[in-house]
């Protein structure tokens, strides 16, 4: 068991990749939202508000940085979660720009204890990827839960992904099921807007072990709701990363990932924050500074931008897409470390420079500020809904409908559009 939960928190860099897995998300067919089989992944996940809530809060810690928790509660007869309990980031988690790793003496405290007394089972997990913009699992995601199936074995797992744009969080679930080793499917929550009746009970059990958030209120932003009409926003985030942008191919969401990391490593002491542009222009500040990878990365060389503008002289891109047949993650990553270093140490001297190469239509100056990304979820047609969050500046009173029926499930939706 022991030797599970190090695989599944261990998100750690360099993590190897199986191309199949990366952007694995299963085609859905058309389903009656009741037509639920157990011998598959479910495409319905079942929260209660209260534990939405925490999770919430518990993105609003750590914005610029990846963080994560565990999820526990059971699961139906038709193979449907229903998660009853959520816990964050124990003490001595590994929050870094582009991966965590949970404080496994942390879970394995509280999911002792919520097991023996409570009978609820450890569901899966959630983590952020703050504001990556990767609102899906990445491959290295996908392949950590299938090999935890695989050699548990478990039949199936529940997998949240948390996102932080403009203030606002995002939480969505993605279903692994055994019948399935290659592909995960996109699941809908069902929000039951109560507080769970587990939350008081194992919060006041377990006092002295419980590490809650310090933001006091959530804030939710768009999220994929059972029932919910598609937003009028719904097709932002296909516009911005067009069918042929490098994020899409397989590997894609690793190597940004990677790309962070090296991007912090050659900058030690500044933060790296990702944003994006309508025009899905990539661009990753620190400092004064930033990088700016186009839709047409890495054919299109990256470039080092100052205080909002390119620099006028730009260090070599020494790749080659055709020595090696296609993309390559890892000549792509050994040729950014190279121009990250050039780039940081003043750029080659006499004409060793590059033009810079924009995006059609991109503008050549001015890195968006402000301005979180959008997820980066796949054009569909899983229709898409507001969690309300209250005032989130300010509202520190999160109220729920006790008296809801299975009527009124979705009673706390509000739907954009």
């Amino acid at each position: 068991m022991n030797d599970f939960l190090k695989r599944c928190f261990s998100i750690k860099s360099e993590p190897a990749q199986t191309a199949s897995r990366q952007d694995s998300a299963r085609p859905e067919a058309k389903t009656n939202p009741d037509d639920v089989d157990e011998k598959r992944a479910s495409h319905i996940a079942v929260i209660y508000r209260s534990e939405l809530d925490y999770i919430s809060r518990c993105v609003l810690d750590y914005p610029d940085i990846e963080t994560g928790g565990d999820l526990f509660g059971f699961w139906t007869n038709e193979g449907i979660p229903v998660v009853l309990y959520a816990i964050g980031p124990g003490r001595n988690a590994n929050h870094q720009n582009a991966f965590f790793v949970q404080d496994l003496n942390y879970f394995v405290k509280i999911a002792g204890t919520v097991a023996d007394r409570y009978q609820l089972s450890h569901m899966g997990e959630w983590h952020s990827h703050h504001q990556l913009g990767l609102a899906r699992p990445s491959g290295h995601d996908a392949n950590t839960i299938f090999n935890g199936l695989r050699d548990v074995p478990l039949r199936r797992m529940l997998l949240c992904i948390a996102n932080y744009r403009q203030g606002r969080t995002t939480v969505n679930p993605y279903m692994f099921h055994e019948s399935d080793m290659r592909h995960f499917t996109d699941a809908s929550w069902r929000v039951l807007s109560l507080q769970s009746p587990f939350r008081p009970l194992i919060d006041n059990d377990l006092k002295d072990i419980l590490i809650h958030p310090r933001s006091s209120s959530p804030c939710h932003g768009e999220m994929r709701i059972l029932g919910a009409a598609p937003s009028g926003n719904s097709g932002n985030e296909a516009a911005r990363l067009g069918e042929g942008h490098w994020m899409r191919r397989v590997g894609g969401v690793d190597l940004l990932k990677r790309i962070i990391r090296v991007v912090g490593a050659a900058a030690p002491g500044e933060t790296v924050s990702p944003k994006w542009d309508e025009y899905g222009n990539i661009f990753l500040t620190f400092g004064g500074r930033a990088v700016r990878l186009n839709e047409a990365f890495p054919q299109d060389p990256p470039v080092m931008m100052s205080e909002g503008s390119p620099n006028d002289s730009q260090a070599p891109w020494d790749y080659c897409p055709a020595c090696s047949g296609e993309d390559n993650n890892a000549l792509i990553l050994e040729a950014f470390e190279k121009w990250i270093s050039l780039s940081l140490n003043g750029g080659p001297a006499g004409n060793g420079t590059t033009e810079v190469s924009p995006a059609t239509g991109t503008p050549t100056t001015g890195t968006p500020t402000g301005n979180a990304p959008a997820e980066n979820s796949p054009a569909g047609n899983s229709p898409t809904g507001d969690i309300p969050g209250g005032n989130c500046a300010t509202d520190n009173n999160t109220e729920y409908n006790n008296n809801s029926t299975e009527e009124g499930y979705d009673d706390s939706i509000e739907v954009q559009g």
